[in-house]
């Protein structure tokens, strides 16, 4: 009976599909991580397109494709792909990132708020209308409250969303916070182990083209520059959940509704990445500072080498100028003995005391 696991390619079969498809997409069609497929292909002497392939193909710029080179092992023409075990490791993790694995710590979003947090409390206070950016996203900003980017049809979820986040944040010692720019907007913060990384939670926006109101066709006809908005933007009822911070490592940072699983159910894995987008921030903040204090050091050293450098030539210079100091006051004491004897040559010797002598 035939392994349900695994399937038999042909060499011939598997490279047209290497070459067909991107490595990470074909290899999770087969159950196998890319680095596996790649395994693969390498056994079975197959090649495959170099690392930015996709990308250069993207834009118009296609690498040569090298034909499947011939195999002499006939045991090679057959390709067993079997699907790997799935294996759930989170020995990478931090302690507490791998501690929002345990069942006992899984937030629960509660249909109706029972114990709520004072931010939330201010924006249920808050008014109620809603207040549209500019760029026509829905929104309340509760004064003292939690800025939120959301209509009314979904205000209530996010508030209990937020509530179970909040309070689940502050369980586990870390820290929420609301901070006013001083020119920008309100903004939300979560703060581990002292990083602080700012969030959001928004409705996305369906564009659809403006349908003119009866005045605004009677206002267009009297004015033409008055035709009214281009576009509408319509709530689309589903929560996105963003860490709005970029990072350089595989840190997920942002969540949204979905046909399977609802933002309520993704809690714990925003914990795990706020705890690891904080780890990898201090992480990258120590290498800086490593940097900087190297960077010092070499400039510090540079500094010294050149004063050596100038500490070395003006001794050189000093030294020079005593030279030709010497041989100046040398060529002085020669001449003054040259008179002497010119004068006592033709016997007019220098008298002791004379001016000329007082002079010399």
């Amino acid at each position: 009976m035939d392994d349900p696991e695994s399937k038999n390619l042909s060499r011939q079969e598997l490279y047209q599909k290497v070459w067909q498809t991107p490595m990470r997409t074909l290899a999770k069609g087969f159950g196998l991580s890319d680095s596996g497929l790649a395994k693969i292909c390498k056994r079975h002497n197959i090649p495959r397109p170099a690392r930015g392939y996709w990308a250069r193909m993207a834009v118009g710029k296609s690498d040569p494709k090298p034909p499947l080179p011939q195999e002499e092992d006939s045991g090679l023409e057959t390709v067993q792909v079997t699907r790997s075990p799935v294996k759930h490791s989170h020995a990478d993790e931090p302690p507490s990132a791998r501690a929002e694995h345990l069942d006992e710590n899984l937030i629960i979003v509660p249909e109706t708020l029972d114990k709520v947090h004072p931010l939330v409390a201010a924006t249920i206070k808050a008014d109620k209308s809603e207040r549209p950016s500019r760029a026509g996203h829905p929104g309340y900003r509760a004064k003292g409250g939690l800025p939120l980017w959301i209509s009314g049809k979904t205000r209530d979820r996010a508030l209990r969303i937020m509530n179970a986040l909040i309070l689940a944040l502050e369980k586990r010692g870390h820290k929420f916070l609301v901070e006013s720019g001083e020119y920008g907007p309100t903004k939300m913060l979560v703060e581990v182990d002292g990083e602080r990384l700012p969030i959001s939670i928004k409705e996305p926006t369906k564009r659809e083209t403006h349908v003119q109101t009866p005045k605004e066709r009677a206002n267009a006809a009297l004015y033409s520059w008055d035709t009214g908005p281009r576009y509408d933007f319509n709530p689309t009822g589903w929560l996105r959940f963003e860490i709005d911070q970029y990072t350089w490592v595989g840190i997920r940072r942002h969540w949204e509704d979905g046909k399977r699983r609802q933002l309520e159910a993704c809690l714990n894995e925003m914990i795990i990445s706020f705890v690891q987008l904080a780890a990898e921030n201090k992480a990258r903040r120590k290498e800086e500072e490593e940097k900087e204090r190297q960077r010092r050091e070499w400039e510090a050293q540079r500094v010294e080498k050149l004063r050596l450098i100038e500490e070395e030539e003006n001794r050189v210079k000093s030294l020079y100028e005593q030279a030709e100091g010497w041989a100046r006051s040398q060529q002085i004491r020669s001449l003054l003995q040259a008179v002497r004897e010119a004068n006592v040559a033709v016997g007019k010797p220098i008298q002791p005391g004379s001016e000329l002598d007082t002079w010399l």
